[in-house]
């Protein structure tokens, strides 16, 4: 028997009751079951690791900053021997993928020292994202946390400014200086 396909069929069947039968004829048509062949199911898994980075650049007014093969410097010139003075030293850059956070330790443990010989000292502290939430603090040796499970940040990151408060004083002429550490760490 050929396959004229379902509508062909019925035409067939429909044409043989109206020549034989004078009744009416209520005709069902039931689909074909469906046959599959199988299936399979894929799970699909990226895992993305932490992409977090940190860079210093010159602050947007302040300290003459060089930069250079990860020998950052900020200086500048004293000119009272009371009082304070504020002026921005860096600008860092924080890119992160993820919550993350920075801490800031200084080598001396927020005091400036002379070259050998120099026992004179000059204290300061430093404030992180000035303009932005604004922390001030004195570095610690053992590091200080500035910036606790900050949110992720687009891919050229985030912009913050760090400015030092210099408790200026009667000192010996000389180069008075300390050693930051910035670190970023995401949890």
């Amino acid at each position: 028997m050929q396959n004229f396909g379902c509508h062909a069929r019925l035409a067939h069947i429909l044409t043989a009751l109206t020549a034989t039968t004078a009744a009416t004829v209520v005709l069902l048509a039931a689909p074909e079951p469906a046959y599959s062949a199988g299936s399979a199911n894929a799970t699909l898994a990226a895992s993305l690791p932490a992409n977090c980075s940190i860079s210093l650049a010159a602050p947007a007014s302040g300290a003459s900053f060089t930069s250079g093969g990860g020998n950052n410097r900020a200086t500048w010139t004293v000119s009272s021997s009371s009082g304070t003075t504020t002026l921005g030293i860096a600008t860092l850059n924080e890119t992160c993928n993820q919550k993350y956070d920075v801490t800031i330790s200084a080598s001396n443990g927020g005091t400036l020292l002379g070259s050998a010989g120099n026992t004179d000292k000059l204290t300061y502290s430093l404030i992180y994202d000035v303009g932005g939430q604004n922390t001030t603090f004195t570095p610690s040796t053992g590091g200080t946390l500035v910036g606790n499970n900050l949110k992720k940040t687009g891919n050229n990151g985030t912009n913050k400014a760090i400015s030092l408060i210099l408790q200026n004083a009667f000192v010996t002429a000389d180069t008075y200086t300390d050693t930051l550490t910035i670190t970023q760490t995401a949890p």
